[in-house]
Parts: structure tokens; C-alpha cells; sequence
């Protein structure tokens, strides 16, 4: 909860990551043998629906790290929703140079679509 602090507590079970990563290619980072990170992603869409480093170990290049361990990262505009009010995950995305290219809302919350850069596109004319 120190990280969702936009949720109600009662909102979220462990059991909520099982279906809602059902069938997602995902990878875990761990320290030792201690998981710290983890991403997984819809790949029939590229669409990270799941990105997240343990408080204890945000800020070392954990999640940046998981991001470019993304299958063709460095060809696929893999995209995600990243809800308004989490400003610490809005920054970290926008500092790996995400870009803003919708917005809308769940039923409980208002989030911003965001687009990863192509560092392919960029050798294009």
C-alpha cells in the first residue's frame, strides 16, 4: 500500500496479479534470489500492463532495466496506462522518454496512455 496510495486497501488482493497477468510474457528481477522488480506484458498489443521495483530498491535502474529487457525494445512502441496521481511512476516515465498519447478514465481513476519511444525511428529520415 505505501506504493498505491491513490487505492483503498480493500481494493486490492494477491490474488489479483494472477489473472490480471493470465497469459503475459513477464520477467522478474531479483537481488540473490529476493524478487525486487518485476515486468509483464500483453505481447499481441506490446501493451506493459504491470511495471514495478520494491520501494526498498527504487532508484538503482531496476525498472529501467526491465524495460529495455523488453522483447524488441529497441523497435517496438510498447505502450501502458499509468494512472494520474501516481506522479513517482509519471516521472519515471517520462524521464525514459515516454510520451503522452491519450487519456481517459477506468470507472475509478483517470490515467494518461503512454507511448515508449522507437530509438529505431530515429535513423529515419
Amino acid at each position: 500500500m505505501a506504493t498505491f496510495t491513490w487505492e483503498l486497501s480493500s481494493s486490492l488482493a494477491l490474488g489479483d496479479f494472477d489473472s490480471q497477468t493470465a497469459g503475459e510474457w513477464q520477467l522478474v528481477a531479483l537481488d540473490g534470489s529476493r524478487p525486487v522488480g518485476f515486468i509483464s506484458v500483453w505481447e499481441p498489443t506490446h501493451f506493459i500492463h504491470h511495471l514495478h521495483v520494491h520501494p526498498q530498491f527504487a532508484r538503482r535502474g531496476i525498472g529501467q532495466a526491465l524495460l529495455r529487457a523488453l522483447p524488441g525494445w529497441s523497435t517496438t512502441r510498447y505502450q501502458l496506462k499509468c494512472v494520474r496521481l501516481n506522479a513517482t511512476a509519471l516521472a519515471f516515465y517520462h524521464a525514459n522518454q515516454f510520451a503522452q498519447v491519450g487519456a481517459g478514465n477506468d470507472g475509478a481513476q483517470d490515467y494518461l496512455l503512454l507511448e515508449a519511444p522507437c530509438p529505431a525511428d530515429a535513423s529515419l529520415p
